[in-house]
């Protein structure tokens, strides 16, 4: 059971005895359990001094400290990685909570630096991370407290990423590397980086496009993509998440679409555009405003559209008289 459950949980016991303890209890064992549980309470109260005067003393006791140069020594503790499981718990992914909780580590700003090692020992698996940097031998007291603050800092993001598992400060053996003699019932193993032997088929990537819209990324290699004006004629969707470029991409086609002699209109309903296209596009709003005929775009006589237009709206004899008089 957690401890953040705990001290709720026997702060109502106790209130139970004490409203209900003359059905249930005698006054001896009363007197008895009352100094247990205020004795817990204590300890779980003060439970982050506690660990934190349990850290100093350990980090202290597996300090580990090497010889650098100019004056210099590496300095750090190793601590052993244990998977943590309830039988009563359902599966849980272990391999994914290390994972986030390395990413979390990599993500912050830090001095000190971390290395996993997973070794193998007489065909034993275990996982250990070390936190380890350099600094001036005279300054080592100094720094040891800062490695203190950094492993506390490490424990904290560790419960919150990884519930499951456990990271205990031991002894480093005495080789070369400050690793643990112990192993452990998790063994953390992981590829971070992977080589392709052959490189995907980039001729399934059309290059025949008349407008550039960028890059096509497939981390091994990157292609340019685009358009053919024959599709621009034709329904086109954007889709993407917030962020993900879709205004951007729109103003590339815009302007790619308008270098080609290609006629663009563009509805800036949320004014995304008119300040970035403003050198390339002509921008109209409530104080320029656009004027235009939907009748110079058709080629026809007066007497032929009215025929059109009567024929649509089933006009009469007098109305198609008073639309040839507008005209």
């Amino acid at each position: 059971m957690r401890n953040n459950i705990l001290g709720p949980l026997l702060v109502i016991i106790l209130g139970f005895i004490i409203l209900f303890h003359n059905y249930v209890l005698n006054e001896n064992i009363l007197l008895l359990i009352i100094p247990i549980l205020a004795f817990f309470i204590i300890l779980l109260i003060f439970r982050r001094r506690i660990g934190l005067k349990f850290n100093n003393y350990m980090v202290r006791n597996n300090l580990f400290v090497i010889d650098h140069k100019d004056g210099k020594v590496i300095y750090g503790v190793a601590m052993k990685i244990v998977g943590k499981i309830e039988a009563s718990t359902s599966k849980i992914d272990i391999d994914s909570e290390f994972k986030n909780f390395i990413t979390a580590i990599a993500r912050r700003e830090s001095d000190f630096r971390y290395a996993v090692i997973t070794s193998i020992n007489k065909n034993k698996l275990g996982s250990s991370i070390i936190i380890y940097n350099i600094c001036n031998k005279s300054e080592l007291e100094i720094n040891t407290q800062r490695l203190l603050h950094e492993i506390n800092n490490l424990q904290t993001l560790a419960s919150a990423v990884t519930p499951h598992i456990i990271f205990k400060i031991v002894q480093p053996s005495d080789m070369a590397l400050p690793i643990p003699l112990l192993s452990t019932n998790y063994p953390f193993l992981t590829i971070s980086e992977i080589e392709y032997e052959s490189p995907i088929n980039i001729n399934v990537i059309p290059s025949d496009y008349d407008v550039e819209l960028g890059e096509a990324d497939y981390k091994i290699t990157k292609s340019k993509v685009g358009i053919r004006l024959d599709d621009i004629v034709r329904h086109i969707g954007i889709f993407g998440s917030t962020g993900s470029g879709k205004t951007n991409t729109s103003m590339v086609l815009a302007t790619q679409l308008s270098s080609k002699g290609v006629r663009v209109l563009i509805l800036d309903w949320h004014g995304e555009y008119a300040e970035k296209l403003r050198d390339n596009f002509m921008v109209y709003d409530a104080s320029h405003l656009l004027r235009i005929n939907p009748l110079s775009l058709i080629d026809l006589n007066v007497e032929d559209m009215i025929d059109i237009i009567g024929d649509v709206l089933q006009l009469t004899d007098p109305q198609r008289f008073l639309l040839y008089t507008i005209l």
